[in-house]
Formats: C-alpha cells, structure tokens, sequence
C-alpha cells in the first residue's frame, strides 16, 4: 500500500526527538527560546573573554606564539561578525604576528565554513599551499 503522505513518519520523529525529555528541558524548546532571547545553551560561550582574563590588553593572549594566523570572516556570520575579527587582527598585528585576514561574501550565516562557498575554499588551499611550502 503506497503511503499518501510519506512525510510524515520523518516529521513526526524529528519533532519527537526534539522533544526528548533532555535536561534541563527538550532540545526544541530550548532552541526556540534561545532564538526568541531567553534561553540556555550558549553561556560557555558568552563567558569566554579573552579581552577580561588579560585585563582588556587582547595582544596579550598571543604574546609569545609561533603560530601562522588566517583570520576569515564571513559577512552574514552573526555569531563571530567581522568586526570582532578584525578585533583579532588587530590584536595580533600589534605583537608582529604573522597573521593574514580576509572576510568572504556568504548568505550561509556562522556555517559558511562547513558549506560548499568557493572563495573560503579556494583562500583556505591558498593560504595552506603558501603559508607551509618549502621555501
């Protein structure tokens, strides 16, 4: 017997599972409050202040690092906007760190970096190919 309406199992499950009696209350519903403003979930982040833990000098918490910097930033990225990359950049210029920004045009939000966007792919080889060549 062929179903009439094949989505619905899906849909069904999907909100079952969002409904799970997950602590301190089911995933959905806390997503929904977290958007609406209100909810739980993102406090680690909101905690974490590299600028606060070195007493507002942000250079400080790079002082001393070997480390080869690309800073990428995607304009529709609400959760690290450019400006507080450039924040970074900033930052890591003022200690003379061998740092690299670019802030790439995307609709796709915070996730451009998990999606297929072609100038983040094709900086990223870039930067890989020349920052850690053989000279």
């Amino acid at each position: 017997m062929k179903e009439r309406y094949p989505f619905v199992f899906p849909l069904i499950f999907s909100l079952s599972l969002g409904l799970a009696p997950f602590t301190p209350e089911p995933h959905l519903v806390g997503k929904l409050r977290w958007i609406l403003g209100g909810g739980t979930g993102m406090e680690v982040m909101d905690y974490f202040d590299l600028i606060k833990e070195h007493n507002g000098n942000l250079s400080k918490a790079f002082e001393n690092t070997k480390t080869k910097f690309l800073v990428i930033s995607f304009t529709s990225d609400w959760l690290y906007p450019t400006s507080e990359n450039k924040e970074i950049v900033i930052a890591l210029n003022a200690i003379g760190a061998d740092v690299g920004f670019v802030e790439i045009e995307s609709d796709k939000g915070h996730d451009s970096f998990l999606l297929k966007v072609p100038k983040f792919l094709n900086t990223l080889g870039d930067y890989i190919k020349t920052a850690y060549s053989k000279s």
